[in-house]
């Protein structure tokens, strides 16, 4: 469940990326006003989604972000590898998909695709990701790059009985 507070700040970072509407100058006035403000916006997003009231297994690195899913039904934490994330080279995942409870998932009964997209841009990443389940529950994923800084959402989704939740995490690369 979103506290009220993490509602509020993602509703502030919505109405500041589809804002622009307007022409002429004041479509050159907000452009400006949307750089100036999007790091400080995004960081506050960013803050919001990582915050849970769950424990996280002791094999989840207490670095690794973490949130539920967009319908609240799973909890996903990842870390990169390298940290923080590259511009321009290749870089890995680290992920747990988990109950509302902190438990693994039964990966059998799960399938999980991971992508991510640069929104503001209308492209994704030049490269396919690699998934692999690993022995312990976990997942790899490798051949990630983010070609260009800027801001950036990480999609993790996990779809059972023919049901995907989506995860989104704001990644900013500079």
């Amino acid at each position: 469940m979103m506290t009220r507070l993490a509602a509020s700040l993602l509703l502030a970072t919505t109405c500041i990326t589809i804002g622009g509407c307007e022409t002429d100058d004041a479509l050159a006035t907000q452009a400006a006003t949307q750089a100036a403000t999007m790091p400080t916006t995004q960081a506050a997003t960013q803050a919001a989604q990582d915050m849970m009231n769950v424990d996280l297994p002791a094999n989840v690195p207490a670095q690794a972000r973490a949130t539920a899913s967009r319908d609240g039904d799973y909890i996903i934490a990842y870390l990169a590898d390298p940290t923080p994330i590259p511009v321009n080279d290749l870089f890995g995942l680290q992920i747990w998909l988990l109950d509302m409870g902190g438990q693994p998932l039964n990966a059998d009964m799960v399938a999980l695709a991971v992508d991510a997209d640069m929104p503001h841009h209308g492209h994704g990443m030049i490269v396919e990701p690699e998934l692999t389940r690993l022995a312990d529950g976990s997942y790899r994923v490798e051949n990630m790059m983010f070609h260009m800084g800027g801001y950036w959402e990480l999609y993790f989704d996990i779809t059972k009985h023919n049901v995907t939740e989506r995860t989104i995490f704001s990644v900013t690369i500079e």
